[in-house]
């Protein structure tokens, strides 16, 4: 069996990336691997987290990746004039971009662009790389509704079979690391009786936690808590908002907390409030491990990930959540474990890394890659 060599490139490693770049480094165990970040500063806990040979950070700021992005490809050339590589895996549209622009003058016999979001190609010149570039590239969404907004934009895609679906997952072996219900309401100094809805994630727009506080305050639950984990650009706001809607004293802004998702059997109840943009939601499968019963929109990616193992609410709408919330609220407890086990079994079933290994390696090309003893080689500079 040929060992391959895979280079992974992602834009950086905040938000899930650091887990996604594991996810992939271990559906390709047994074979070397490579990673790349493009931006961030080098961390060395950021190596071990994403595992795999080796690790390089570029340290590129926003200036270097704007544009034609040049300084990144030819740093990028460099490291593919190193060693061979057989398959390039590609995280967001400036990561894709660059392996599609190196393509043209280094042989890799496989190019995945992994698209995270929606509307990724829906600007003309973004379609241009994939209908006028090398056949050798293939998309995969992270999400059926990423792959069907990429299928609208580019559908020759999807004639030439070069699109398809490819979830995240979870390594459920993080389920050994959670800390139980006591345990987590210590480290974050809540009651062991109080009851607690909440979220993990950055504090960011797209997370849309305006619904979320908005919904808490209209709920008729005076010793319900709202629980933030998380830290980000939309903090102070956030915080007015709370004062502003008068219940500031039962809102609680948890900052930033390292493998946050340890901490999530803290929650009664998990609520995802992002919208549309929200293509899939890793930490809806970081709440569904951890048994907790989640409420999310129901934009498409989220409703793709729970199918029916919790609560939906209409995206943007917090009279709807707040009834969502209220109603699971009071409901017996054996219904929101009920819930909660729904979604662990789901998560078991069907985002697993052998999953996700399965299904990455069902790709067109790879298993002849492994096989042959022929491959066209990369590296080589065409001068």
């Amino acid at each position: 069996m040929k060992r391959l060599h895979v280079l992974q490139i992602s834009h950086g490693y905040s938000g899930p990336f650091v887990k996604v770049c594991n996810q992939y480094a271990c559906a390709f165990a047994g074979h070397r691997i490579t990673t790349v970040f493009l931006k961030g500063e080098a961390r060395l806990d950021v190596v071990e987290a994403v595992g795999g040979d080796e690790v390089r950070f570029l340290e590129q700021d926003k200036r270097t990746l704007r544009g034609i992005k040049l300084q990144s490809i030819l740093r990028m050339a460099r490291i593919l004039r190193e060693s061979p590589i057989d398959i390039v895996v590609a995280h967001r549209y400036k990561s894709i971009y660059i392996a599609g622009v190196l393509g043209r003058f280094f042989t890799a016999p496989i190019i995945i662009g992994v698209a995270h979001e929606h509307g990724v190609f829906r600007r003309f010149s973004r379609k241009l790389l994939l209908i006028l570039g090398q056949k050798n590239i293939l998309l995969a969404g992270v999400s059926d509704s990423v792959v069907q907004d990429i299928a609208g934009d580019c559908p020759s895609l999807g004639q030439q079979h070069r699109l398809y679906a490819l979830p995240n997952a979870i390594d459920v072996k993080q389920e050994q690391s959670l800390l139980n219900r006591t345990r987590a309401r210590q480290q974050l100094g809540l009651a062991d009786k109080e009851f607690v809805v909440g979220s993990i994630g950055r504090l960011v727009s797209k997370k849309n936690y305006e619904v979320l506080i908005q919904a808490f305050a209209e709920l008729h639950e005076p010793q319900a808590r709202l629980l933030l984990i998380g830290d980000g650009p939309r903090r102070k706001a956030l915080q007015s908002l709370a004062e502003t809607l008068g219940i500031q004293d039962r809102v609680v802004f948890a900052g930033h907390h390292e493998n946050a998702q340890r901490l999530v059997k803290a929650l009664d109840i998990f609520v995802l409030s992002s919208g549309n943009e929200e293509a899939f939601g890793i930490v809806l499968l970081e709440a569904m491990l951890g048994k907790v019963p989640v409420i999310s929109s129901n934009a498409p990616g989220p409703s793709e990930v729970l199918a029916g193992t919790g609560v939906q609410f209409e995206s943007g709408d917090s009279n709807d959540l707040s009834a969502k919330m209220e109603h699971l609220i009071n409901q017996p407890e054996n219904e929101r474990q009920r819930l909660g086990e729904a979604g662990y079994q789901r998560v078991l079933a069907n985002y697993s890394y052998k999953k996700f290994s399965e299904a990455l390696w069902q790709l067109p090309g790879l298993n002849q890659l492994v096989e042959s003893t022929d491959v066209a080689m990369a590296g080589h500079d065409p001068d």
